[in-house]
């Protein structure tokens, strides 16, 4: 497939912004560029970012103007280069050559890759005739990894991460931190209880819900509901085919491919703010009320009632979300107890009281349950079914409640507030 689009002005300062941002390479590569005498250069040099050393990778392939005004990108898995003919390598997975790709309609150079899924978009640049104010979209194939996989290292994709509801793949993150610890703060314009990646905008939800295409953003489906408050977001089910959403004493889910409402069950209030969470068997749904925390059987149609109850809470939740983990359904009251409740029947297996209460979901990673609280101060539990064992507690100051985090290799990205604080070992 290929798309090509036209940039508005002072575009390309910002695409540039948001590339810098989406590179995720765990060994940054130097590629082509000019030599003083010599000129073009077509040489790779590979650093090693645990020791600091260089190592020379392969050649870039030869072309038009070798490496001069090559761009490069990363999509946290595999390297790419774009050349001034248009031709489009990816790094062998053994790193010792590069394979084509793609030929862009458009041959430029200086310009931008960015990589989206399976495509790559090449951004900008200049050609034969002059400055480019285009991006062409290429599908360069799917990787041999699976993109949840590879992303769930170096990214944190979106709200409540990524495939694994909350769940976390990232490499050695941090156990204990504290004020005396902190790697960066960051101050941001305004305050906000987002979490730390946007790429969600909500509305007050002129209550429909909208499928678009990512690579065009031209609209696939767009499904009218009934109007309502709610601060939650839709869920896709983990086989793909269905999104709930909860919203003012409704739970809905619609067909994922078609946007055509499956089911609905409504009758009971305090479920606008946590997201529900959605298992193989399960639709678990969580509120300020304690009649809105219950779990519902999937694969029904229609008009639910109680018999599609599996089981309920016995108690509210806060504003975090119900979290699904191995065989532990955790909850955390607005006093702050944090309970561990069996998935297939509610029945609580323990019960521990937190230092807070909590709005931030809380994190699984490894044998490890993260439970961010409200006052900043992160609990971590050992993952068990029969009893809490607190693994560390870690305070840090905050003037606002902890909404979000972001976990990554080596690091944890918290937002409270105006700040944004990163825990762990340093990004340099």
């Amino acid at each position: 497939m290929r798309h090509t689009e036209t940039l508005p002005g002072r575009a390309g300062l910002v695409l540039t912004i948001v590339l810098a941002l989406l590179l995720a390479t765990s060994r940054p590569a130097r590629l082509g560029g000019l030599a003083p005498q010599t000129g073009p250069v077509s040489r790779v040099d590979v650093l090693d970012p645990e020791t600091g050393a260089w190592s020379k990778g392969p050649d870039l392939p030869r072309g038009s103007m070798l490496g001069f005004g090559a761009a490069a990108a990363s999509d946290g898995d595999r390297l790419f280069v774009g050349q001034a003919d248009g031709q489009t390598y990816r790094l062998a997975e053994d790193g010792a050559a590069w394979e084509p790709v793609a030929t862009l309609a458009q041959p430029r150079y200086m310009h931008r890759l960015i990589p989206v899924g399976t495509h790559l978009l090449a951004v900008g640049g200049a050609g034969r005739e002059g400055h480019l104010a285009t991006i062409e979209v290429v599908d360069v194939g799917a990787s041999d990894r699976d993109p949840a996989d590879r992303a769930g290292a170096t990214r944190w994709a979106g709200f409540r991460g990524g495939r694994d509801t909350n769940v976390s793949r990232a490499a050695r993150l941090p156990l204990t931190w504290s004020d005396d610890t902190v790697t960066w703060r960051a101050t941001t314009p305004g305050f906000g209880q987002s979490s730390p990646v946007v790429i969600l905008l909500t509305r007050r939800t002129y209550s429909y819900l909208l499928a678009v295409d990512p690579r065009t953003g031209e609209t696939v489906w767009k499904t009218d509901r009934e109007p309502g408050v709610a601060w939650s977001t839709p869920v896709l089910a983990p086989d793909g085919d269905e999104i709930v959403v909860s919203a003012s004493g409704r739970i809905e889910g619609f067909d994922a491919g078609t946007g055509d409402l499956r089911w609905s069950f409504a009758g009971f209030r305090g479920n606008h703010v946590p997201s529900p969470t959605v298992t193989g068997d399960l639709v678990i749904i969580g509120g300020l009320a304690v009649e809105a925390n219950l779990a519902l059987r999937r694969g029904r149609t229609g008009a639910l009632d109680r018999s599609d109850v599996a089981w309920t809470a016995g108690s509210a939740s806060n504003f975090a979300s119900p979290f699904a983990y191995r065989d532990c359904v955790y909850w955390v009251n607005p006093a702050g107890a944090a309970r561990c409740l069996a998935p297939d029947s509610g029945t609580v297996r323990w019960t521990h009281r937190l230092p807070a209460s909590t709005w931030a979901t809380p994190l699984g990673h490894g044998d490890r349950v993260y439970f961010f609280t409200e006052q900043g101060v992160t609990q971590v539990l050992r993952y068990s079914i029969d009893a809490p064992e607190v693994l560390a507690t870690n305070p840090l100051s905050v003037d606002a409640p902890v909404t979000g985090f972001a976990a990554v290799d080596d690091a944890i990205v918290i937002r409270a507030g105006t700040e944004v604080i990163r825990v762990g070992r340093s990004s340099d």
